[in-house]
């Protein structure tokens, strides 16, 4: 007996493929999608872990704007930090590559904190050798000799020589990405990679220093590691502040002695020159005097650029390239975890529960059978629990090792792409397999069994008959005396059919509803991330280069610096605002968001440069005197309306309250806009102009780095920003999102497929007897098709129509949590994303009725009808 029942359930399986392989395939879909979305953010961080442990990241890193250095002092009082364990100094300095508009970071030689791997030749040791980071590998080999300057092409002051030959190519942690690592003054105000060379190779003290912590715990990424290494970063921020006003003090107080000392000797030789007028020592007592108050004049002069000194400290976040937007994508595809599978899983679910639920309606007779013939209840459910298992465990088999070994490395190479790093670490993660495997038993286990214990309850005589139809009645349509009667013989049919199946009908319209949904989604993310650069850049911002200068430079430097913008045929025109960088701390969020605060000098001009816009209404926004215009992305995040304050800080990490007088349009960056009026009093001074905004003629990338290179070359400037380089960072991430984009659509396609085909072959196979009737009582073979075709069509038509209301609200929140902490989101639901949804699900319903008519046609009437 036993071996007959193990008979049967592999006769069933045979006789009924198509039903066990499309549950299997809905079962495998949901489960690699939900598998490999939660696998991947942790595989993705595993593998950059690796190269943080290896490499021995620091923690925070110290800067100072000067090859002055570090004084022993200010280096005991560091390490004398409670929470600091390691403090390691080393050199640094920007350099032009001579010959290219390239600019590259040099760095001496690690010790044990954020060192680098070689991937290439070797370390170097002299002082006239270099190794180069992987970005520069294309250009260059080893053996090379490189030459590196300043901006006008002469040798640096921080280092001892020009020239250096090229030892190998290394890896940093330090420097993931693969390009744009940074601003800075030379060359076209980007860097393009980085180096290392021997300490010996610098001029003056250490300027860096690389700090470790002793009481930070988990892994990079963590809340507990970012919370914890942030905390005693604000404090050494704090500490280093005091150190340097201190060193600040110091340097004025030498200044003042030396002019102190020269105005002594200055009246010395003026003294001389009246005792020795008209004498030849008069003459070399007055060139003495002249060079004693040319001294005295830079003297005073550097008080300025004293007043600027600053130390920093940054985290992770801060001094290394890479490692917040590596996070940040992990984070994306983290928040798609959470919500996308869910959508998924609901459809997927859903029909595999009904699809077994009908099995074990229509093996109703068998199980009474069974029992009859002296099977127990438990034997008679043996078929349903075996089946049901096999087609959930194997479901979830195949889905897992889709979704674990390939899902996350297709994800990686979309992302990993734009960074120098490990191929990915594969790991698995248990609890959403054994979430999965629960879900599938559920769908597919507890609808069979239950069903057909339902029907164990009635006597085995009884159960052996098929189940009586349900009475007839009439549907509401039919009260509608006028419009029935015109309609023909086979829509009166259709209607009755889709409205008595109550079951069937909302299967089918959720089901194809739910599948246009995820497509419509799919197609309105990317159209959602191939509008931003377009609007941001034709809508709204306006201008080319953000030219950056020191405010405290002297009046003939910052002169100098106006008339090359003025001098530049390229530049169609400018206009000079004060510019600061801010922080505004975001709840949830493991680092500051970056805030830019402009304040323009001509109001009336300024909407040449930037749009400010309503995010609401569109109208133009005015600047108050009491207020300031916040960005739309930076006010949802802070959750804050017109009328709130919002909270920013400065570098030294001074808080200050801005109130909101209104918020803008803007899709990348964050940014608060305020007057001159407005400005002093959030900060109690006026702000000195410090960035030019220019407009070109001529617009591409290439004009823009050389309008930036010419401004780099002056005294006065500080750094010079391209949109044109900002706009391939953004195109670099939002291409990355589109190739995961890519496999969503891909899968919510497989999907569709899936369920139309599951649903209808439950249809067709449920009314093989009906349909068989229609054929013996000489029905045409097109007539006999129409009768299933007609009720599929409308199904299939009503639930594309929800679907769109559907797709509408999914693709609104996933556009939410999928973009990056400073982009807002752009409508990307359009007329031609939901035809092209629409075609697809038309197309699935063609094949599927196709693959119907071959199945209906190969029926044998007689058989089916015994």
């Amino acid at each position: 007996m036993k071996n007959m029942l193990n008979l049967n359930i592999w006769r069933e399986i045979k006789a009924s493929k198509a039903r066990f392989f499309s549950v299997l395939g809905l079962i495998a879909l949901a489960v690699f999608v939900f598998v490999g979305l939660k696998s991947t953010p942790e595989d993705m961080r595993n593998t950059v872990r690796e190269v943080y442990t290896e490499q021995n990241l620091a923690d925070a890193k110290l800067s100072m704007p000067t090859n002055d250095g570090f004084t022993n002092d200010e280096k005991d009082k560091i390490k004398q930090q409670k929470d600091v364990d390691k403090v390691e100094y080393s050199y640094q300095t920007d350099a032009k590559i001579h010959g290219h508009k390239q600019a590259l970071r040099l760095i001496s030689t690690p010790d044990t904190l954020s060192t680098m791997e070689i991937r290439s030749g070797k370390m170097p040791t002299q002082a006239n050798e270099i190794a180069l980071g992987e970005q520069l590998s294309d250009n260059y080999k080893i053996g090379d000799t490189i030459k590196l300057t300043d901006n006008n092409d002469k040798q640096l002051d921080t280092l001892e020589g020009e020239e250096f030959k090229v030892t190998g190519f290394v890896r940093s942690a330090q420097f993931m990405r693969r390009h744009n690592l940074g601003s800075t003054k030379m060359a076209t105000g980007q860097l393009d990679g980085f180096a290392v060379t021997s300490p010996d190779a610098f001029t003056g003290s250490e300027n860096v220093a690389q700090l470790s912590y002793n009481n930070v715990h988990g892994a990079a990424y963590s809340n507990e590691y970012e919370h914890q290494v942030r905390e005693n970063t604000d404090n050494m921020q704090k500490v280093v502040n005091g150190l340097a006003k201190d060193r600040r003090t110091d340097l004025k107080n030498d200044i003042d002695k030396q002019v102190k000392d020269a105005q002594a000797q200055k009246q010395e030789l003026e003294t001389t020159v009246q005792a020795a007028q008209g004498t030849p020592m008069a003459s070399q007592a007055q060139a003495g005097l002249d060079e004693i108050n040319e001294k005295i004049d830079e003297a005073n002069a550097s008080k300025a650029s004293i007043d600027q000194l600053e130390y920093t400290a940054e985290t992770r976040h801060g001094f290394s390239p890479g490692y917040t937007e590596f996070g940040g994508d992990s984070d994306r595809v983290g928040e798609l975890s959470n919500s996308f599978p869910i959508f998924f899983f609901a459809v997927a679910l859903m029909v595999s529960f009904v699809t077994m639920q009908r099995m074990a309606d229509v093996k109703r007779t068998e199980v009474g059978t069974l029992r009859a013939l002296g099977y127990s209840g438990a034997q008679s459910l043996k078929e349903f629990i075996v089946y049901s298992v096999l087609v959930a465990t194997l479901g979830t088999v195949v889905g897992t090792a889709i979704g674990i070994f390939i899902l996350p490395q297709r994800i990686f190479e979309a992302f990993g792409s734009n960074f120098y790093t490990n191929s990915v670490s594969i790991g698995i993660m248990w609890w959403p397999i054994l979430v999965s495997y629960g879900l599938a038993l559920l769908s597919t286990v507890f609808p069979a069994v239950h069903t057909t214990y339902r029907d164990m309850r009635e006597q085995a005589a009884t159960q052996m008959l098929p189940k009586p139809p349900a009475n007839g009645t009439r549907i509401l349509l039919e009260r509608w005396t006028g419009l029935w009667s015109k309609l023909s013989f086979f829509n009166k049919v259709t209607l009755r059919n889709i409205l008595r199946n109550k079951v069937r009908m909302w299967m089918t319209i959720l089901g194809v509803a739910g599948s246009i949904a995820l497509l419509i989604t799919g197609f309105g993310i990317r159209d959602s991330l191939n509008k931003l650069v377009p609007l941001q850049y034709e809508q709204i911002v306006h201008y080319d280069v953000v030219g950056l200068y020191n405010a405290n430079a002297s009046d003939a430097e910052r002169d100098d610096y106006h008339q090359a913008i003025d001098e530049d045929k390229n530049v169609k025109r400018s206009t000079d605002i004060h510019m600061d960088s801010m922080n505004v701390s975001v709840k949830g969020q493991q680092s500051d968001s970056q805030v830019q605060l402009m304040v323009p000098e001509d109001n009336k001009q300024f909407d040449k440069y930037l749009t400010l816009r309503d995010y609401k209404t569109g109208q133009a926004l005015d600047l108050q005197d009491d207020s300031a215009v916040v960005t739309e992305k930076l006010a949802k995040l802070k959750g804050l309306e017109v009328g709130d304050k919002l909270t920013v800080s400065n570098a030294k990490g001074e808080e200050h309250q801005v109130k909101i007088g209104a918020i803008a349009e803007m899709y990348t960056g964050h940014n608060v806009v305020m007057n001159a009026t407005y400005y002093e009093k959030v900060f109690d001074e006026k702000p000195d102009a410090n960035a030019s905004l220019i407009r070109l003629d001529n617009r591409s990338n290439s004009a823009m780095r050389d309008m930036a290179e010419k401004l780099n070359q002056e005294d006065a400037a500080v750094s010079a920003l391209q949109s044109g380089s900002i706009r391939n960072d953004i195109d670099t991430v939002l291409t990355s999102l589109n190739q995961v984009v890519l496999i969503i659509i891909i899968a919510a396609g497989l999907l569709a497929f899936t369920v139309l085909f599951t649903l209808t072959n439950i249809n067709v196979s449920e009314r093989i007897k009906e349909l068989s009737t229609l054929k013996v009582l000489g029905f045409y073979p097109k007539e006999v098709l129409g009768y299933i075709y007609r009720e599929t069509a409308s199904l299939t038509a009503l639930g594309i129509l929800i679907g769109f209301g559907f797709g509408y609200v999914v693709h609104a929140y996933l556009m939410s949590v999928v973009m990056p902490e400073n982009t807002m989101s752009v409508p990307g639901v359009t007329l031609i994303n939901l035809g092209i949804s629409t075609l697809i699900i038309v197309l699935f319903a063609l094949i599927v009725m196709w693959l119907m008519a071959r199945k209906i046609n190969r029926v044998d009437m007689l058989g089916a009808l015994k």
